[in-house]
């Protein structure tokens, strides 16, 4: 019987410990849920023979560490996290912490069943919060090792599953250095983000960083008629629309001075590498119902190797049925800033600030009194987030080269990717321990991570599982 029709048929108990970890609310709002969860991965790798341990700090969640010594030469590191992003739970077709099969997008009417018949040929879904980012590696690893069975991986494990990755990472660090077994660790492997858009699997070298941004602008000390002050007093929506278009071109470009100055150059692979992804644009605009890319004519790959500023949503009054004839006393926005190498986020948060003060703006940090406002002619509060800084393993490595080898033994036609164009907190491990990384994942490009129904398809789980036992077996360092 073959790797695929085993795993085929251990399908019913693999969705039902999957739909174990799914069902626990793990984001940053519920600490106890988080805490909950990472219980529950400790105990799913004690159930395949790692020696587990919670790795704790006061105000963090805690750091699920199993350990895997077979004595080998080379250990390899194994990262993933289990925290999710906050649900808007009336946007979803099913409850967000409830794991719902359906054969299909649930959102285009695709029935809900009960149990798998055809994963062949069906495209069937499981959806709930943290089905694709992140908790499926959690499970594809733990049905690999099953896989295994007694046959070996080729490298000793240590395998780290945090839980702060959605809100910056910002303890990871700190819990990583209270894990004395990442000295001998040799690479780390990513389990995070989707495979390539054209379904077809992909090893990434690299990622963006990133770094959270809120402004608020402000206005008048109460809320104006626009007929009678408009035009004459300052509309804070319209002054953070201006502000927010000062900061990149209406082709996506950042035009803030300096700031592309220290991104660091493609290299020749690199550049290669990128040449030979699968060429799929054209179908993914058709999927989103878009006529073209932002900058009109520069593919998604070379995109996403570019610094961002992406604006997730602006705040300022009413609209539609809702909408007054009014001036509002405050506008607010949310961005997250893409980093690439080698920006740092010292640097950006500088270059942004700078940038800010020469539009006129006094910058503060808190809700300004009275006094400040009278005394400025514009005002903006800026409160940045956690962030991290980007990396990138060159792909001339011996490590880049022994992966690309492992991982073709699963899927001849593999995508070599230089850097995802999201963010995990690469770089923080290779600050921490000094090694090279590369992100190994698994989830289908359509999950709708981070938004309503989120979902993995099966056969992502599936192929999932055979990667992970094949880079396992095969992974030399």
């Amino acid at each position: 019987m073959s790797d695929r029709q085993r795993v085929i048929e251990s399908l019913p108990a693999i969705l039902e410990e999957f739909a174990g970890i799914l069902r626990i609310p793990s984001v940053a709002s519920s600490p106890d849920g988080l805490r909950k969860c990472a219980k529950q991965i400790a105990a799913m790798l004690s159930k395949r023979d790692l020696d587990v341990r919670l790795v704790d700090q006061d105000g963090a969640a805690p750091l699920v560490v199993g350990k895997l010594d077979f004595g080998a030469e080379k250990t390899v590191a194994i990262y993933s996290h289990y925290d999710g992003q906050p649900v808007n739970q009336p946007n979803w077709v099913n409850d967000p912490w409830t794991p719902t099969l359906h054969a299909g997008i649930a959102e285009d009417g695709a029935p809900r069943v009960e149990s798998i018949s055809d994963v062949d040929e069906a495209d069937y879904r499981l959806y709930a919060r943290c089905t694709s980012d992140d908790k499926a590696p959690t499970q594809a690893l733990c049905s690999a090792l099953d896989l295994l069975g007694d046959d070996r991986p080729a490298c000793n494990l240590l395998v780290i599953t945090e839980g702060e990755e959605e809100s910056g990472s910002t303890n990871f660090q700190d819990l990583l250095a209270k894990v004395p077994e990442t000295e001998n660790v040799d690479a780390w492997l990513i389990c995070d983000g989707p495979v390539h858009p054209s379904r077809k699997q992909q090893v990434i070298f690299g990622a963006r960083g990133v770094v959270s941004l809120q402004m608020t602008v402000y206005g008048p000390s109460r809320t104006l008629h626009s007929g009678h002050f408009g035009n004459w007093i300052p509309n804070p929506a319209m002054r953070l629309v201006h502000l927010l278009s000062s900061m990149r071109d209406d082709r996506g470009f950042v035009t803030i001075d300096a700031y592309s100055d220290r991104v660091l150059k493609l290299t020749a692979e690199e550049i290669q590498a990128i040449d030979a992804m699968p060429a799929n644009d054209a179908t993914l605009l058709e999927e989103l119902g878009v006529n073209g890319p932002e900058d009109g004519e520069s593919g998604l790959s070379l995109s996403t190797m570019r610094p961002a500023i992406n604006l997730h949503g602006i705040q300022a009054g009413h609209v539609r049925n809702e909408a007054t004839n009014a001036i509002m006393q405050t506008a607010h926005s949310s961005m997250d800033i893409r980093l690439v190498p080698d920006q740092t986020v010292a640097q950006v948060r500088e270059d942004i600030e700078r940038h800010v003060e020469k539009q006129r703006y006094h910058i503060v940090k808190q809700d300004p009194e009275k006094e400040a406002l009278r005394n400025h002619e514009k005002v903006v509060k800026m409160e940045w987030g956690h962030g991290y800084e980007a990396a990138r393993t060159p792909l001339s490595s011996p490590f880049a080269q022994s992966l690309i080898k492992a991982a073709k033994h699963h899927k001849k036609d593999l995508v070599v990717n230089p850097m995802l164009g999201g963010s995990v907190p690469i770089s923080k491990i290779v600050a921490t321990a000094d090694k090279p990384a590369a992100i190994l994942p698994i989830a289908n490009h359509d999950n709708n991570q981070h938004g309503a129904n989120e979902n993995i398809r099966i056969q992502n789980l599936i192929d999932g599982i055979l990667l992970y036992k094949t880079v396992l077996k095969n992974l030399t360092l």
